[in-house]
């Protein structure tokens, strides 16, 4: 078994501002049913610093698609939103992004559409190959002058490509009684 949690710890007098925020994975195993902190990370929480969630990893074959739901807050309906790869999400290559409406944006085999009724957006990937997998970010743009204390809500999603099942024919023939 395996969970995350978030837990916020407010700074007194500033409901704006957090003073660490922590995502706790815990693990639990059945042998001797304890359950150990594998990771956590910690830092200032700003207002937005959760506002954007994706699935952390999707799975898809060779050849097929994936789709990817990613949830925002109300705040960003407006926003335009954009799907890019990189290992960090500072310095990742913008593949796909909004308008800023709810039409499909298509970029070669990956599209994008707002659905801001759901306060989500959607990217699909289509005839997935092994070079689609990596390390991509579901992002909303809010900066429009980048320097170094801008940032972009960002949520990582890992993508995995596996190989494609192999289909074996076999030829038919009339059996006669």
């Amino acid at each position: 078994m395996a969970a995350q949690v978030f837990l916020q710890v407010p700074i007194p007098g500033n409901a704006q501002v957090s003073l660490a925020t922590f995502r706790l994975s815990f693990r639990q195993t059945a042998a001797d049913r304890a359950i150990w902190i594998e990771t956590w990370d910690s830092g200032l929480c700003f207002p937005g610093c959760l506002s954007l969630t994706g699935p952390g990893s999707v799975t898809g074959t060779v050849g097929g698609s994936l789709r990817v739901w990613c949830q925002y807050e109300s705040t960003y309906k407006g926003y335009n939103k954009y799907w890019c790869r990189g290992q960090y999400d500072t310095s990742c290559e913008s593949i796909v992004e909004t308008k800023g409406e709810e039409n499909v944006e298509r970029n070669g085999r990956v599209s994008i559409r707002d659905h801001p009724e759901a306060l989500a957006f959607s990217v699909t990937m289509q005839n997935l190959n092994e070079d689609d997998a990596g390390s991509h970010w579901c992002k909303i743009q809010t900066v429009w002058i980048l320097d170094s204390w801008s940032h972009d809500p960002s949520d990582l999603v890992r993508v995995h490509v596996s190989p494609g099942k192999s289909s074996l024919h076999f030829g038919s023939r009339a059996l006669g009684v």
